[in-house]
């Protein structure tokens, strides 16, 4: 069963209820202009786990609202009313969304192509824009102030792992399809002599099993796999520089999928 948290909302605001027409171009280049509140919406449908967050914002008043669920492989059917759920919870209809949020990868690739279109196609419904965000960025985020390095992973699977390296908040190398050895060296590559070594992500815990010897390594147990925070925090950054998703955006898979290996790759013959 999903668990949400609440926020502190004292009362229902008006933002966004009266809409022009022309509300995407106003605000297409600036749509926190000046500061301007935001209702914002993120979805994060990268792994397993099924993350959302409603920020809700107006002069007066303001509240985050989380919902998490295990959803397997089946975001398509869990989605949906769940974020009708928690925006009926923080009091907004979908009329009153300022600005959505997605990762774009990398992860699963069957629920970042079911969360991209989800995302298109409630942008397309509302005019609010659309803002993409890495994953990974998405999970390292809440540790931007660790006075080291930080890893942030998702399980792969085929014994490899998404991954990122970063040091007070800044990114380091690119998304990665990497081993844990390889991970490992990076690390090693990275830090400094007495730099202390955080690992995020869903794949922690596990990495952290896998890259023991490491000195200074540490994960956080309560570490969150859900991106849904981040994605909040690192959208509305990115919408305030007008980094907007074009329609025609794409999931950032990372690796090549099993399907377009078989496309691009030619049999070999007997």
């Amino acid at each position: 069963m999903g668990r949400a948290r609440r926020g502190t909302v004292l009362r229902r605001h008006p933002v966004g209820r009266h809409r022009n027409r022309d509300r995407r171009n106003a605000h297409h280049h600036h749509p926190a202009a000046g500061g301007r509140p935001l209702n914002t919406v993120a979805i994060d449908t990268a792994t397993p786990l099924l993350s959302l967050a409603v920020a809700v914002e107006s002069n007066t008043t303001s509240g985050t609202f989380f919902y998490r669920a295990e959803a397997g492989l089946h975001h398509n059917q869990a989605m949906m009313p769940a974020l009708d759920w928690l925006l009926q919870q923080a009091s907004l209809t979908p009329a009153e969304i300022d600005l959505l949020v997605c990762c774009d990868g990398p992860g699963s690739f069957t629920g970042l192509r079911i969360g991209i279109a989800a995302a298109k196609g409630l942008s397309a419904a509302t005019d609010a824009p659309l803002v993409t965000v890495s994953t990974l960025d998405a999970l390292a985020w809440p540790y931007r102030m660790w006075p080291g390095i930080v890893a942030a992973a998702i399980d792969a699977r085929k014994s490899r792992y998404y991954a990122a390296i970063y040091r007070a908040g800044q990114k380091l190398t690119a998304d990665l399809d990497v081993s844990a050895a390889t991970l490992g060296q990076l690390l090693r590559d990275h830090a400094d002599a007495a730099e202390p070594l955080l690992l995020a992500g869903p794949a922690a815990a596990q990495l952290h099993t896998e890259l023991g010897d490491l000195p200074r390594l540490v994960h956080d147990p309560d570490c969150s796999a859900a991106a849904a925070g981040g994605l909040l925090a690192l959208g509305k950054q990115k919408a305030a520089h007008g980094e907007y998703a074009a329609e025609s955006h794409g999931p950032h898979y990372v690796r090549v999928s099993d399907a377009e290996i078989g496309v691009t790759t030619p049999r070999r013959r007997r």
